[in-house]
C-alpha cells in the first residue's frame, strides 16, 4: 500500500512507527449484569446466504465477530494458537434472545479508486437488548468494539458499542 499510495493522487509513504491510541486498548472488564444493548455505530453488513440480512440473530452476529477476529489473529498474530472450532459458542449463542430491536437500514457511499465507480455500502444501524448468559461472549465481544463485524469492517463499517440496557 505504501508503494502504492492512497487517495486520487495515490500519495506514497513509509511507515515509521505504529502504537495503539492508548494502553488499555483491549477491555476485559466483565460485561454489565442484566440485559445488554449492542449498539450499531456504523452500517453493519452481516451476509447470510449470499444475501445482506436486515435481521440478524445474536448467533449470526457471533459467529461474523468470531470470523473477524480469528481471521484479523491469522494474518496480523503469526505463531498465535487459535482454536477454530468454535461450535460450543455458536450454541450458546441460540440461547441469547434479542429481546428489543431498533434497526434501520442507513446508506452509506464511497468512492472506489482501483473501479473508478461509487461504490454503496449501506447496513444496519441502531440498537439490539441481548438477554441471557452473555459471560462466555464477554472477549469477543469486547474485540469486536475494537475491530469491527461483518462485511466493509476494514472502511469503518461494523463499530459496535456494548453498554447495558
Amino acid at each position: 500500500m505504501a508503494r502504492g499510495g492512497l487517495g486520487t493522487g495515490r500519495a506514497r509513504f513509509r511507515l515509521i512507527q505504529a502504537e495503539p491510541a492508548d494502553s488499555g486498548v483491549l477491555r476485559t472488564d466483565p460485561l454489565p449484569s442484566g440485559p445488554l444493548a449492542l449498539r450499531l455505530l456504523t452500517p453493519l453488513r452481516v451476509k447470510s446466504r449470499d444475501h445482506l440480512n436486515a435481521r440478524p440473530t445474536f448467533r449470526d452476529l457471533v459467529f461474523n465477530m468470531l470470523r473477524r477476529v480469528l481471521e484479523m489473529a491469522h494474518f496480523h498474530a503469526p505463531g498465535a494458537n487459535l482454536d477454530w472450532s468454535f461450535r460450543g459458542l455458536l450454541e450458546s449463542a441460540d440461547a441469547v434472545r434479542i429481546v428489543d430491536s431498533d434497526l434501520r437500514w442507513h446508506d452509506w457511499e464511497r468512492w472506489s479508486q482501483r473501479q473508478q465507480s461509487s461504490m454503496k455500502l449501506g447496513g444496519l444501524v441502531g440498537k439490539l437488548v441481548l438477554e441471557g448468559d452473555l459471560h462466555p461472549f464477554t472477549t469477543l465481544l469486547r474485540a469486536a468494539e475494537i475491530v469491527h463485524v461483518g462485511k466493509g469492517a476494514t472502511f469503518g463499517l461494523g463499530k459496535i458499542a456494548v453498554e447495558p440496557a
